[in-house]
């Protein structure tokens, strides 16, 4: 459980908000997976590149790409509106 939450603020510390819900990030599969697991939802083909993403952590790849996805209500309150980082927690 430790490394899903690590991936997890990995990646929120890289995401930057693109449009509306639309945020994106370079980010390694892990980390991607992490952000789909807390509720994000893949902008592309959200069910094919769901799967390349399970195959490539499957398979040790760790090489990062720009991921693009649409936050959830939760995720978009938590990183703030549009500052592309991540609300500070208190």
């Amino acid at each position: 459980m430790a490394t899903k939450t690590g991936n997890l603020q990995r990646a929120e510390r890289k995401v930057q908000h693109q449009d509306g819900r639309e945020w994106g990030g370079y980010l390694t599969p892990s980390e991607a997976l992490a952000l789909v697991e807390d509720g994000a939802r893949l902008t592309h083909d959200h069910k094919a590149k769901l799967q390349s993403l399970r195959i490539e952590v499957d398979q040790g790849d760790s090489a990062p790409a720009w991921i693009y996805f649409y936050a959830s209500h939760a995720q978009q309150k938590r990183w703030g509106s549009g500052s592309g980082r991540p609300a500070r927690r208190r």
